[in-house]
């Protein structure tokens, strides 16, 4: 792929979408390069996008819900190979501060969000590192695999709610994304 093929969306300002030229991209050490096949556009992606996201700061080079297929692997990757699907857990946590050594890495003090404080999926091919990847299983779909990212943000509610909510009443304020994927969650 030569950079005139390989393009990248950057919100570039509040309400400006650009499709840019870039270049290609390797993966390094502990990296693999994806290809996006699928990606979702969060509300987080449009928050930004209007320049209201407190977290994201424009530009910025979106999309962390994706779904797409592995091109090359960087030295020492195992467990991924070339025509592998995967998904994508944005998280990109340190691993060294006392959250991610409690195993709390959701609260990691050095967090970064793929899509929002580094370049994104809403591009030809990405670079991330492998730890951030899983596996899609065979049968499920990369639009299905695209809402893995959103709905564990809605399971993650439901199990904070209770967990088995058989039987009770349950208020879900918001019928976006999440709160759709929170219901059927506590369904």
């Amino acid at each position: 792929m030569t950079s005139a093929d390989f393009r990248r969306v950057r919100f570039s300002a509040p309400d400006v979408v650009e499709v840019l030229e870039a270049d290609p991209l390797e993966p390094g050490p502990g990296e693999v390069l994806v290809r996006s096949h699928v990606i979702g556009i969060c509300g987080s992606d449009l928050h930004a996008l209007a320049g209201a996201h407190p977290f994201i700061d424009l530009p910025c080079d979106p999309g962390h819900e994706v779904a797409g297929e592995v091109v090359r692997v960087g030295a020492g990757v195992e467990g991924f190979a070339p025509g592998q699907r995967v998904l994508v857990e944005p998280n990109l946590v340190c691993g060294t501060c006392h959250y991610c050594r409690e195993g709390r890495y959701n609260i990691c003090e050095n967090l970064l969000v793929f899509g929002c404080q580094t370049a994104g999926a809403m591009t030809d091919e990405f670079v991330i590192r492998v730890d951030r990847l899983h596996a899609v299983p065979d049968g499920m779909s990369d639009e299905a695999a695209a809402l893995v990212e959103p709905m564990a943000t809605a399971t993650r509610a439901v199990r904070v709610a209770g967990g088995d909510l058989t039987g009770q009443r349950v208020a879900i304020l918001g019928a976006g994304s999440i709160g759709l994927l929170t219901m059927w969650a506590a369904k």
